[in-house]
């Protein structure tokens, strides 16, 4: 409250700040006062209609609050304005996705890895759709070029390496050997693992990332 407070304070005097006015929504975001944060972005709609930013505040909120339709609705909205934008792509992206609309959601990974800062992600995003489409191969070509680009990445070499490999005893041994990952990579192996219902296989990435540091604390959280 005490941030919001601050970002109130200063709008009495400048009213038309529009960057403070973003971050007061986000405060109320981050609160998950969602009403009001909707309030607040579309205030700033309506003040600046070509504006992207407050479209794409709405679309993340509507996302976290699982309203994909009405997020993918915002995307859209931003593709409007400016069709290239990245943050757009992605945002009716994760909606598309979300809605279970995998060849949308693809189209939209395939246009941001088209995007040389944003290729990775784009290259990820497209094989996890095709994966839900089906085409094996084409997912797996999508992961291995992700994997090329960003051999460091640990989300590429996972998806590159495929679910079932990747969670072998195998590779979590090669994986959790000493000095092989970074606490840090460790972590996110363990999050990726996770996500999937691969318990065990996290358990071990975290107890191998406090091997090395005893004191990272996102390894004491996991």
């Amino acid at each position: 409250y005490r941030v919001e407070a601050i970002y109130r304070q200063y709008l009495q005097k400048h009213p038309d700040d529009v960057q403070v006015r973003l971050k007061l929504a986000w405060a109320l975001v981050s609160a998950q006062r969602y009403e009001e944060a909707e309030g607040e972005y579309q205030r700033l709609r309506l003040d600046h209609p070509q504006s992207l930013e407050p479209l794409v505040g709405l679309a993340k909120l509507k996302l976290m609050e699982k309203d994909f339709r009405q997020a993918l609705a915002y995307a859209d909205d931003i593709l409007r304005l400016q069709p290239h934008d990245p943050e757009g792509l992605a945002l009716r992206a994760d909606a598309a996705y979300r809605l279970q609309h995998y060849a949308q959601a693809e189209d939209s990974y395939r246009s941001l890895a088209g995007l040389k800062t944003y290729q990775v992600a784009g290259l990820i995003g497209r094989g996890q759709a095709l994966l839900r489409q089906g085409d094996q191969a084409a997912a797996a070509a999508a992961f291995a070029q992700a994997d090329r680009l960003a051999p460091q990445k640990v989300e590429a070499r996972y998806f590159a390496a495929g679910k079932e490999k990747a969670a072998s005893p195998g590779f979590v041994q090669n994986l959790t050997a000493p000095g092989r990952e970074t606490p840090a990579q460790l972590v996110e192996w363990a999050r990726l693992y996770a996500v999937d219902g691969f318990s065990r296989q996290a358990i071990a990435c975290y107890e191998a990332a406090l091997a090395q540091d005893p004191r990272y604390f996102p390894a004491q959280m996991g």
